[in-house]
């Protein structure tokens, strides 16, 4: 039994390497904001992860030619509001904020909200998994998104595919 199971699930392992996927979608019927306050994540993933995520999508929007006011400040100002309890816990989604109320109070054309984050891992045996995935828009103060994502992915390794 164990030398038809090894073969077997080696080559499960080696078919499911790295598995994912990305859907996207902009909406020509918004107008492109010029600057964007992007949110604290929300989800169930770690604050690290969170906040790297979070820190990612400032980078790439900057590297884009957007406004984007330090994270720092924005949460300093929803803080302020009422409209963030701990940008390290956030809630599991966000929290049911004015979108205007904050666009004005952030003095920016957009938010970049990201939710349901999410990070899992396992070990069985000599395989390991890891998957990261969530959901990210970019919304105007009418609630209209302009930009959303989707995405989720996943490795595996472990001592049948390499260390770890």
């Amino acid at each position: 039994m164990k030398r038809c199971l090894l073969p077997l699930l080696a080559a499960f392992a080696l078919g499911a390497a790295a598995c994912g996927g990305v859907s996207h979608a902009v909406r020509s019927d918004v107008a492109q904001p010029r600057s964007i306050a992007v949110l604290p994540f929300a989800g169930a993933a770690s604050p690290t992860l969170r906040a790297a995520a979070r820190q990612l999508l400032t980078s790439r929007l900057l590297a884009r030619g957007y406004e984007v006011p330090e994270t720092a400040w924005v949460d300093r100002v929803l803080s302020e509001r009422g409209w963030l309890r701990d940008p390290e816990r956030p809630a599991p989604t966000p929290l049911p904020i004015p979108l205007a109320d904050v666009l004005q109070a952030l003095g920016t054309d957009a938010v970049a909200m990201g939710t349901d984050l999410d990070e899992s891992s396992f070990n069985i045996l000599v395989l390991r998994r890891h998957a990261v995935g969530g959901r990210v828009a970019i919304t105007d103060a009418q609630g209209r998104e302009y930009w959303s994502t989707t995405h989720g992915s996943a490795t595996l390794g472990g001592f049948l595919l390499t260390s770890g």
